[in-house]
């Protein structure tokens, strides 16, 4: 039997026992409530932290991807436990042990996501330095000769030139000569104007009289200056195809030259 002393020693333990408990479990919900107030005072649910873990084990696995790069055709392939959701793996379907094992369930995801649309025009941005000059380029090809132009307007008259000098007296140097024939019908004959010693003909021609109507069956053959042995002359050959028993069927004619004095140190050509 237990005494009043024994009594009262286990009813203090007890007591004492009890705050004890209770003292720690004033504790553990301290902690919890200071660990809440670190967090910004917002309760965490269960799916928050799955997604957070989520997000980080697929961008791990996305690092992982870039590296394995288990993908065909821009797709990453992985497998996962389909029981609980958990042991996410990358596989490679190019490899003989690249499916998913019993009780896994594969999970695909691009690589690349669809084009973005257009973004609107940029603004224009600022006019850059002047860069350095070029180096000279090779010489062109000769272009093609242009159209001619229109005929310009005439100029305007030019100031009168310097008297000239006075030359020689013509009539010393210049000589007429002629020499008259007369030829049949049907006769060709060669006429000569003599030039005299030291000159030559500048011109000469012949003059025929006779009716206009037998003119037309004269035929001229020669009619030009000539400088042989014999001397400088004016030639003239004419054929006369008149019939000589008709009356008047004979051409007169005369052979004439202009003659001039030779210049120093020149001799007439024959």
């Amino acid at each position: 039997m237990k005494s009043q002393f024994d009594l009262e020693s286990t009813s203090h333990a007890t007591d004492q026992a009890v705050t004890t408990n209770r003292i720690e479990q004033k504790k553990a919900t301290t902690r919890r409530r200071f660990f809440i107030r670190r967090t910004g005072g917002v309760k965490v649910s269960a799916a928050v932290i799955l997604s957070l873990a989520a997000t980080l084990m697929l961008g791990t696995f996305a690092m992982a991807a870039a590296q394995f790069n288990p993908t065909q055709n821009g797709v990453i392939y992985s497998c996962y436990n389909a029981r609980n959701g958990t042991g996410l793996r990358l596989v490679d379907p190019a490899n003989q042990n690249g499916a998913c094992k019993k009780g896994e369930q594969q999970l695909t995801w691009n690589q690349v996501g669809p084009k973005g649309d257009t973004g609107p025009q940029g603004l224009k941005g600022d006019t850059g330095l002047q860069g350095p000059k070029g180096d000279t380029g090779p010489q062109g090809l000769q272009g093609a000769t242009g159209a001619q132009g229109p005929k310009g307007d005439t100029g305007a008259q030019g100031p009168k030139g310097d008297k000239g000098d006075t030359g020689a007296d013509g009539s010393a140097t210049i000589n007429y000569v002629k020499t008259s024939s007369t030829i049949p019908g049907l006769v060709a004959q060669e006429m000569r104007a003599y030039c005299p010693a030291g000159k030559m003909p500048i011109s000469g021609g012949y003059m025929i009289s006779m009716n206009q109507n037998l003119q037309t069956n004269l035929r001229i053959s020669a009619n030009l200056p000539v400088s042989d042995a014999n001397g400088n002359y004016w030639r003239v050959i004419i054929l006369n195809f008149n019939d000589p028993n008709q009356p008047n069927t004979s051409a007169n004619v005369v052979t004439y030259a202009v003659c001039q004095a030779l210049p120093a140190g020149v001799a007439p050509t024959a």
